[in-house]
């Protein structure tokens, strides 16, 4: 698990960052113009995770509006999410979107 005091950020497959600084959701709109086929973001739904930056760890959740799936790689496993419940994310996991996006959780160094 992540400290709650770290900062971390987004990486998206093309190098654009977001940082995260709060809980949120993440959907098809925060993928625009930050993934090298934007023809993709036809799967990945308008609101499809909620990322929860609390209790001292991040966290993640496939919202129930998601339509084709999130998976979350970690450490060599894949784990299909199930809507509703929290996943526990650490530095170097990869979330997987409707099979056709894909991000990375990283320390923010620069934060």
């Amino acid at each position: 698990m992540v400290e709650a005091d770290s900062k971390f950020k987004i990486v998206f497959s093309n190098g654009n960052e977001v940082p995260l600084t709060e809980s949120r959701n993440f959907g098809r709109s925060d993928f625009e113009g930050r993934v090298e086929d934007e023809l993709k973001l036809q799967y990945v739904s308008r609101d499809q995770i909620r990322i929860y930056l609390e209790n001292g760890h991040i966290q993640i959740e496939e919202l129930e509006t998601s339509k084709n799936g999130t998976w979350l790689i970690s450490g060599g496993n894949v784990t299909k999410l199930e809507k509703g419940k929290k996943y526990d994310v650490k530095e170097g996991d990869e979330v997987n979107f409707s099979m056709s996006v894909t991000i990375k959780v990283e320390k923010d160094i620069a934060a």
